[in-house]
């Protein structure tokens, strides 16, 4: 229970912040899968074809996700924020602010 308590207590500290880091790491984690499967792709271990029926199938309903099923958004959301306070509470990454949020998102 100390480990949860430890866990709000870095939350209460800095939410917004963590809010933040959270949607970035959302945006940006389709992009990390896809980088992965173009090395496969590179090394021939998965062809041409089932890579774009992969990327077509998943980046599309992944963005398009926050406007159709905005409940499904939230739950996949919130799966990040909690993934994002543990990686902030450890130390691993470092919370962002708004602002910082902002700038990144435009050069995506």
């Amino acid at each position: 229970m100390s480990y949860l308590k430890n866990l709000l207590d870095t939350f209460e500290e800095q939410p917004a912040d963590i809010l933040c880091t959270a949607f970035l790491i959302w945006a940006i984690f389709p992009v990390l899968i896809f980088a992965l499967g173009g090395i496969f792709l590179l090394l021939r271990i998965i062809n041409l074809d089932s890579f774009t029926n992969l990327f077509s199938n998943a980046i599309i309903p992944w963005w398009t996700s926050m406007i159709i099923n905005f409940w499904e958004f939230m739950i996949v959301y919130l799966i990040f924020i909690i993934l994002t306070l543990i990686l902030i509470h450890h130390e691993i990454v470092e919370p962002i602010n708004f602002k910082w949020l902002i700038e990144k998102l435009r050069r995506l």
